[in-house]
């Protein structure tokens, strides 16, 4: 018996919803393995963990030394920023990134870039174009990210110099708003600078 093209057409439905079921599947699977494999008697992921202790870290950065969130506490002010080199914003999050510590790096922001996942050639040829040249770490598993319930990039968490988390944004727009930049000159003690003009002269004053 001939089937009919309707027939054809429900069965590449089928076989479409059970590709997407099984890639759903597969990817909760991954990120409950990578929590589970790192992540235990860590505080609860994304924004709820504001305000409690930031989960620590030890990773390798592109230049091979190992890097830890933990030496950086009671000195400064940490932005975490997860990102992935094959995402659209990339390349504005990175000018993001770099611009934050330009404008804040002397008064005790340190900025640090965690890729997610990705091998380290295609890393170090995308930081090379991109001409960042902040540091820049391999969470290679994942398993920083899953720590963090990174699912969105960029994702860009705050840690005080108490080690306490007390921003966690995901997306661009918070860049954009100014939300991100208000919170980290709180956490510094310094008002906006007056001129934000890139490159150009910039002064601040103590809140």
């Amino acid at each position: 018996m001939t089937k009919s093209p309707g027939y054809h057409i429900i069965l590449l439905i089928l076989a479409g919803c059970l590709a997407w079921t099984t890639y759903q599947v597969k990817s909760a699977e991954l990120r409950k393995s990578a929590s589970s494999s790192g992540g235990r008697g860590q505080p609860a992921p994304t924004a709820s963990m504001v305000g409690q202790k930031a989960p620590d870290f030890t990773l390798k950065s592109l230049d091979g030394h190992n890097v830890s969130l933990s030496e950086f506490a009671g000195r400064d002010v940490v932005l975490v920023c997860f990102w992935d080199s094959w995402h659209p914003t990339a390349k504005a999050a990175m000018m993001a990134f770099a611009s934050f510590e330009r404008k804040y790096g002397d008064k005790g922001l340190k900025v640090i870039a965690v890729n997610r996942g990705e091998p380290q050639a295609t890393v170090a040829e995308f930081v090379k174009e991109a001409k960042y040249a902040s540091p820049v770490l391999l969470d290679e598993t994942g398993s920083v990210a899953a720590k963090y319930g990174v699912e969105a990039v960029p994702t860009l968490v705050l840690v005080d110099k108490k080690g306490e988390v007390r921003s966690f944004k995901e997306g661009l727009e918070f860049v954009a708003s100014g939300d991100l930049e208000n919170e980290i000159c709180r956490q510094l003690g310094v008002k906006r600078s007056v001129n934000d003009v890139r490159g150009g002269a910039r002064t601040y004053e103590r809140g």
